[in-house]
């Protein structure tokens, strides 16, 4: 009897049983699911109590990020490693791997994936410590599923833990390469040169069989002097056999100076008529403009200061008095001098 009711609940799957306050319960055989829900963005600790109460096994990896999001959830995958989107639904008891941010994020040069599938872009862009992401737009230059564009442009310098995004063509019914006719043109695929020498992009549109056409320069604030910045057209996309291509050298960061004109007035018990000297500076020590005085307000004037702002350091005599009790028991005050300097802090205009 005994053997056949165990049978019994097998098969049927559940049962019910009477509570001892008349309640009863169902057992069933199907597996409970979690919903992952607003865990992107809590504190760790926080994410990690929810998740647990939830009948979860949490784990956790740090990663690369701003200091803004330190000890935050980053992201949330599995354990094999694939990502886990707000709203999806997990089963109870498994295991659930939070990216939690460090505070600390290094620099990386972004990798070049244009003309490559989405799943190699994706590969070489999270191999080099960054987040990728895409998107499916028209084209009819470049073999669906390959990568046109990409931000930011390969050889940039940005924060590892930062997204690159991806434009990955998904076709079109147009085909360029035959006219109504049925004649064919002979087109090649542009190779990226950004991030290139101008010597080595050259050679590498000749081997492609371009040529080039407008080389200008540009100041930069990300792409090293002497390097390429951008290119027209992109790479990845098909052009007409020999036909040129126009790419911008980087000079650099542009250069940016600072100054301004300060009214300075006197300084405490400042004694009319003597020199003053006024003497700015920057946090190195670095001597930005220096004048004399022997009136108040004076000005000091500080040009082509590479700094935004310094110490402005007021060098003066000032006035003293010392009482004190003579041989007649009287109270005598005498008035003295004694040099002394006073400091402000300047902020400088971009000039």
């Amino acid at each position: 009897l005994i053997i056949i009711i165990v049978i019994g609940r097998r098969l049927f799957g559940s049962v019910s049983s009477k509570l001892s306050d008349g309640s009863s319960e169902t057992a069933t055989e199907s597996a409970k699911m979690v919903t992952i829900s607003s865990i992107v963005g809590k504190n760790f600790a926080e994410a990690r109590n929810e998740l647990q109460d939830q009948g979860l096994i949490v784990q956790s990896t740090t990663v690369a990020s701003t200091a803004e999001d330190k000890n935050k959830v980053i992201s949330v995958s599995d354990e094999d490693g694939n990502a886990i989107s707000d709203g999806s639904s997990v089963e109870s008891g498994s295991t659930v791997v939070l990216s939690v941010g460090s505070g600390q994020s290094t620099e990386g040069s972004v990798p070049d994936v244009t003309g490559l599938t989405r799943a190699e872009a994706k590969v070489k862009i999270e191999d080099a410590d960054f987040v990728f992401a895409a998107e499916e737009v028209e084209s009819s230059e470049v073999t669906k599923g390959n990568v046109i564009s990409q931000d930011p442009s390969a050889g940039t310098m940005a924060s590892t833990g930062s997204t690159v995004t991806v434009k990955v063509s998904k076709g079109s019914d147009k085909n360029d390469d035959q006219d109504e006719k049925g004649d064919t043109t002979v087109t090649r695929t542009v190779p990226n040169i950004v991030g290139m020498t101008e010597t080595a992009a050259k050679t590498a549109l000749t081997a492609s069989g371009l040529s080039f056409e407008s080389i200008t320069e540009a100041h930069s604030d990300t792409v090293t002097a002497g390097l390429v910045i951008s290119q027209t057209p992109t790479a990845g996309t098909t052009a007409a056999d020999g036909s040129g291509v126009n790419f911008v050298i980087s000079l650099g960061p542009e250069s940016k100076t600072y100054g301004g004109t300060f009214s300075v007035a006197a300084p405490p018990s400042y004694i009319a008529g003597t020199t003053a000297e006024l003497v700015v500076t920057s946090e190195g020590g670095a001597v930005l403009a220096s004048t004399s005085a022997s009136a108040f307000p004076a000005t000091v004037t500080v040009t082509g200061a590479p700094v935004t702002s310094g110490t402005l350091t007021v060098t003066y005599k000032k006035q003293t008095q010392v009482e004190y009790e003579d041989d007649d028991g009287k109270i005598v005050t005498k008035t003295g001098e004694e040099t002394t300097a006073v400091y402000q802090t300047l902020t400088f205009t971009q000039e």
